[in-house]
Parts: C-alpha cells; structure tokens; sequence
C-alpha cells in the first residue's frame, strides 16, 4: 500500500539541529510539491526538542485556506474539511472545534509565524519523518502503509502491525538500521511510556496501554542522532480502542479481606520492586507464550472487581481455576527474578522475559525454581495452590510490560503475540495486541 507524498522540503546538506534552542534565521529551502518547486520556505528550527515551522507558508504549500482573526489574534485554517486555529498570544489552539494545548507556543520571528510541526501535521490529519537531511510530510492513506521512501544506512521506523490498540493491549515498532553510538529518544502524550531495546539488527519498542487510558488519538516522535546529527525525526499517530471489561463482586469473610490490607502490601512492595527492577537489554522470548496451566477461567483480565462492597479494583491477570497440585509451567524462556513466599500474592514467581517484560504467577502451593535460574518455555516452575489472598485453589497469571499490566490472553495468541525481532515468523505478524476477551 503506497503513501502520497504531499510534500518533499528539501534542507541543506550541513543542516543539523542542535539539542540547544535556535532562535536564528536560517537558509531558504525549496519545497517540492509532487516533482514541481512550489515555494521557497525559511528553514525549520529547533525549541526544546519541537520542530517549528512557519505557518503561512506550510500552509499554502499544503493548499490549506488560512485567514487573519484580528479581534481574537488568531490564525484560521482549513484544508479538505479539517479546520484549526492558532492564538498568538498563548499557548493554545483547536481542532476541529476541540482546544489543543500547542508543545511550543506561537514564535515570531522576522516576520514569520513559527508553529510546532507536530501540531501542523495533527490539525492536518497528515505525518512527517525526517530522514538524514530530508523532510517528508505525506497522507496517512490505509491503517499501515509501507514505507516509500529510504536513504542507505538512515535509520527507518515503521509499525509491527496496526498503529491502533485498545485498553490493556500494546502496540509494537521497530527501528531499523540503527548503529553503535546512535541515541534514540521517545517521547509519547500515552501516559505509560516505553524503550526501545536490542533487537536483531536494529530496536524493539513494545508500548503498553493501560486499561485505564482514555479512547481517543495520541501521538509519539522518534528521534534517532548520529555523530551530533539527526537521522530520523518521525512523528506516528497512534488510535487507543475502548475495551469493555466485566465487573464482579465479592463476598468474603474479615480474615481472608485482611489478607490483603495495605499494611500487607507495604511489607511485600520491597521484593516487588526487587523483582521487577532488572530486565534483560534484549529479547529473551522467542515465538508465541503458552498457557502456565489449562483450565477454566474464573476472572478476566481487567475485570472491575469489588470486594466486600469496598472501592473497585482491576484485576491484574486472568484467574485459572484448576485443583490445587497442578504442575505450573512457564509461560516463556526468560530468568526468575522472583520466587518467594509474599503475604497478598502468596507463594510467588516472577520470571524476566527481557524488554521489561515480565510474566507473574501466584497462589503457588510449592516453588520449584530459584532466582536467577533461567528457563525454557514449559518447564515447571512450581504448582497451583491457594496461598495469599485467595478464595480457593486457582492460578493468577499475569504479563506486565513496562510496568503496565496486559491482557495474558494476548501473549499466547499467534495473530497478536509480541514477536522478538521482525524475522522471528513464529511470532505474531502484526505485533497489535487485540481484544480477546
């Protein structure tokens, strides 16, 4: 699926931009608008990691109509039925009708009105990478486009599937290209962010999205320096999906409500923390998750549950009700970085599957593995119990990416798996983390 270029803005070959604000005026550039020079147009600018660009002339070039609102001190503009609007004195503007908070305010400077890039090109419903020396702004035309444009040994970032995920799922990118030395930044409005990782010939990213993030269009750059120059500066747009969650409501007695009180978690919370402060810089999973046991599922995960008509929580996992004994496989090849007996979860084992990717299992009645041990997928780790907070014997699996927890059901799903590198073909193919509720 092809992409329409809009826009090709040509910048000189010793353009490179500073980590520092600029402020000072620089070279005329063309733009190029499909093979035939349209205008010439200042050169972008950098303030505080926010590429600025002058307005008017971004905007005719796009063939967006623009007008002067004298009373309120705004720009108005429209193109192909989006409209938005700029206040020059704040840092504020509007979509479509919906107040926007700019990352920058309004510049002038001679003469020239400087906006954010990154709000341009969201008002505008379009997208823009920069790759060595060269500015592309284009339609986003289908859900994931490939890539129509390269330059050798230039870094590229591109979906591992579709550019959308609903709550409690992730989404997975790929940077590729990417050489020793070369520093990567991210920056996201999700309010859980993530790193890209080692992996293969280039790095990972797999974001998490919270049960609790709001539906709607969020956005997250890509910026790749070498050698005190940029190669890549690349904004996606990313569509967080609602999900519908069950609720569940608990009667339990005063002794097994206490068992997990504040004052219990505050005691396990070191060893938590203990558990998930080191992952492994690389993939340590390869293929599809399976299944630590096989039975019914009692709870689902990010099931509002309720106990003893106390203040609802999420429900971290999926609960997997079989008899007490059961032989608890792991769920992938990674390290134990837990395995202890903890007052709210009971018997407990974490295991590191690299990437900040964990899998959580608890209740156990027996541990068998140690910290630190490394495992393959299927080896057992311990058995099924109900030691902890817990009604009766079942297991509570969990996956927490980043320090977000994800729908389990996900990871041993071939279509929806994280893969470990692009060329791992027993993974999924997407790398889009579905309802599987």
């Amino acid at each position: 699926m092809r992409r329409t270029i809009l826009i090709t803005l040509l910048m000189t070959l010793f353009f490179s931009l500073s980590a520092a604000s600029v402020e000072t005026e620089a070279a005329v550039q063309n733009i190029i608008l499909d093979g035939i020079p349209a205008i010439l147009l200042p050169e972008p600018i950098e303030q505080n990691s926010e590429l600025m660009v002058p307005i008017r002339m971004m905007a005719e070039a796009m063939g967006v109509e623009i007008s002067w609102d004298a009373k309120n001190q705004a720009i108005n503009c429209n193109r192909q039925g989006k409209s938005f609007t700029v206040f020059m004195d704040k840092q504020q503007g509007s979509i479509n009708g919906q107040t926007v908070t700019l990352p920058r305010p309004v510049q002038l400077i001679n003469q020239q009105s400087y906006v954010p890039l990154s709000f341009l090109c969201d008002a505008l419903g379009v997208k823009w990478a920069q790759y060595g020396s060269t500015i592309w702004i284009y339609d986003r035309i289908g859900p994931s486009p490939e890539v129509t444009f390269s330059f050798a040994n230039t870094p590229t970032l591109r979906f591992l599937g579709l550019p959308e995920a609903g709550q409690g799922e992730y989404l997975s990118m790929y940077l590729d290209n990417i050489e020793l030395g070369d520093i990567v930044t991210l920056q996201t409005n999700l309010d859980n962010g993530a790193d890209f990782y080692s992996s293969g010939r280039g790095k990972l990213l797999l974001l998490p999205v919270s049960c609790s993030q709001s539906p709607g269009i969020y956005s997250l750059k890509v910026k790749v320096q070498r050698e005190g120059h940029t190669y890549l500066w690349a904004q996606e747009i990313i569509r967080v999906l609602p999900r519908t969650f069950p609720a569940q409501h608990l009667q339990v007695s005063a002794q097994t409500a206490a068992q997990r009180g504040a004052d219990l978690w505050a005691l396990d919370e070191p060893f938590w923390e203990r558990g998930l402060a080191n992952s492994a810089d690389h993939p340590l999973w390869t293929g599809t998750f399976i299944r630590p046991v096989v039975g019914r599922i009692s709870t689902e995960f990010g099931s509002i549950r309720i106990v003893n008509q106390e203040a609802p929580t999420r429900h971290s996992g999926l609960d997997i009700a079989v008899p007490a004994g059961t032989p608890i496989k792991a769920s992938q090849a990674g390290v134990v970085s837990l395995a202890m007996p903890l007052n709210v979860t009971g018997n407990t084992v974490f295991i590191d599957h690299g990437c900040q990717l964990f899998s959580m299992y608890y209740h156990m009645s027996r541990i068998v593995v140690k910290e630190g041990q490394a495992v393959k997928t299927g080896d057992l780790i311990g058995e099924v119990g109900s030691t902890g907070f817990s009604t009766g014997p079942h297991l509570h699996w969990a996956m927490q990416l980043n320090g977000v927890y994800m729908n389990p059901a996900l990871f041993i799903n071939s279509d929806t798996a994280p893969i470990s590198t692009p060329d791992d073909t027993s993974g999924s193919q997407t790398g889009l983390a579905k309802n599987q509720q």
